[in-house]
C-alpha cells in the first residue's frame, strides 16, 4: 500500500499540471475565444444568405412567396399582409438588401449585414420598418433616397463605415433608438429631407453626428451626441429644424453649428464640454434662429435672484450674433419632461416659417 502513494501522488500532481496549463491557455486567450464564440452564435442563429435585390411591386411578391410572405401586420406598419425578411447574415462587396420601387409593407428583422458598399438601399420605397439590424463595416449602412416615405430604423446598431445613415431627397422617416458609433464621416446625413425625426438614438466616434443640407422641418429630439471630432449637428441651408431634448457632449468642434439657415429652434438641451479651444460651444450664421433654455457647463453664473437662469446671455458665435437668452444654471436632468416657458416673441416667427415651409413642401409635390 505505501508503495502505491508515489504513483497516487505523482497522477494526482499530473493531472493537476495539465488541468491549470489548459486553463491558462483558454484564459489567455480569452479574447480570441470570445470572438470565436461570437462569430458561431452569430452564424448558428442566422441564415448566410445570398444579397437580395427587389425592383418593384410585382419583383417584391414573386420573390416573397413562400419565404417572406408572413400574412400579416407589421409592428408600426398597417397592410392586410406585410413582408419579413428576417434573421439572414448577408456578406458581401455588393449592396446587401437593395429595395428600389415599392410600396409593399414589409419589415427586415434581425439581420446582420457585412462588408458591403451598401448595407441596406431603400430608393423610393415606402412602407418599410427596419428593426434589431446589425451593419458592420460597410460603405454606407443604410441608404434611404428618391423620395422614399414613411420608412422607419428602430433599435438598430451600424459601425465602422463612412456613414451609418445616409438620407436624400426623402421625407417622413424616423429614425429611433439606433446606436452608430466610428464613422469616418457622419453618422447620420440628410439631405434635401422634410419632416424626418430622429429620436433617442446614440451617436458617438464619428466626424459629425448629424448633418443637414438644404433641408426643412427635421426633428431632432432626445438623442445623445457625444466624443464627435468635428460638429455635433451640422445645419447647412437648413430652415425650421426643431433641436430639443439633447445630450451634446465632447465635440471638438460646436456641439450645434448653423452654416446657413432660417427658423431653426435649438431649446432645453444640455451642452457640455464642446469645442473647448472657443468661448462658445455653437455657431449660427444664419438669420432668426432661436437658442433659448439650454444647459451650457461654461456659463452657470451669476444667478442673484435664484430663478433657475443665468442673468446674462450666453453668446452664440457667428454673423448672427445670437445668444441663449434664458440659458440654465444646472443640468436638465429630464430632457423629455422639461418645458421651456413660452415667448410669443420667438413663436411668431417660427409660425412663419413652418407656413412658408408646408407651401414649399405642397408645392415640391405638386411637381
Amino acid at each position: 500500500m505505501n508503495k502505491l502513494k508515489p504513483k497516487i501522488y505523482f497522477i494526482i500532481l499530473f493531472s493537476l499540471f495539465c488541468f491549470l496549463s489548459n486553463y491558462t491557455q483558454i484564459t489567455s486567450e480569452d479574447k480570441n475565444y470570445a470572438e470565436d464564440i461570437k462569430t458561431g452564435f452569430e452564424t448558428k442563429l442566422l441564415t448566410p444568405h445570398n444579397p437580395i435585390m427587389i425592383n418593384g411591386d410585382a419583383d417584391f411578391d414573386t420573390q416573397a412567396n413562400g419565404n417572406w410572405d408572413n400574412g400579416g401586420t407589421l409592428d408600426g406598419l398597417t397592410a392586410a399582409s406585410a413582408y419579413e425578411i428576417k434573421d439572414y447574415l448577408i456578406d458581401s462587396a455588393t449592396p446587401a438588401i437593395n429595395i428600389i420601387g415599392t410600396t409593399r409593407y414589409f419589415k427586415i428583422d434581425t439581420c446582420t449585414i457585412k462588408n458591403s458598399i451598401d448595407g441596406i438601399v431603400l430608393n423610393n420605397v415606402q412602407n418599410s420598418l427596419i428593426t434589431n439590424c446589425t451593419l458592420i463595416s460597410n460603405s454606407i449602412g443604410i441608404t434611404i433616397n428618391n423620395t422614399s416615405t414613411n420608412n422607419k430604423v428602430e433599435a438598430s446598431t451600424i459601425y465602422d463605415s463612412a456613414n451609418g445613415i445616409f438620407m436624400f431627397h426623402c421625407d417622413v422617416n424616423t429614425i429611433v433608438g439606433c446606436d452608430i458609433y466610428n464613422t469616418s464621416d457622419s453618422d447620420i446625413f440628410v439631405g434635401e429631407g422634410i419632416y424626418n425625426f430622429f429620436e433617442e438614438n446614440i451617436l458617438k466616434y464619428s466626424k459629425r453626428a448629424i448633418e443637414f443640407h438644404d433641408s426643412i422641418n427635421n426633428t431632432v429630439y432626445l438623442n445623445t451626441i457625444d466624443l464627435i471630432a468635428e460638429d455635433g449637428l451640422y445645419l447647412d441651408n437648413t430652415e425650421t429644424t426643431t433641436i430639443r431634448g439633447n445630450q451634446i457632449q465632447n465635440c471638438d468642434l460646436f456641439g450645434v453649428n448653423i452654416v446657413s439657415g432660417t427658423g431653426n429652434s435649438i431649446r432645453g438641451n444640455n451642452f457640455i464640454d464642446n469645442n473647448p479651444t472657443a468661448n462658445s460651444q455653437a455657431q449660427d450664421n444664419g438669420v432668426d434662429n432661436t437658442f433659448q433654455c439650454n444647459h451650457w457647463n461654461t456659463w452657470t453664473s451669476p444667478n442673484t435672484d435664484g430663478d433657475k437662469f443665468v442673468d446674462t446671455p450666453y453668446s452664440i458665435m457667428g454673423s448672427a450674433s445670437n445668444t441663449d437668452t434664458k440659458p440654465l444654471v444646472n443640468p436638465i436632468t429630464d430632457l423629455a419632461g422639461f418645458k421651456c416657458p413660452f415667448s410669443i416673441a420667438i413663436v411668431i416667427p417660427s409660425l412663419f416659417f413652418v407656413t412658408l415651409s408646408a407651401l414649399i413642401y405642397k408645392k415640391r409635390f405638386k411637381k
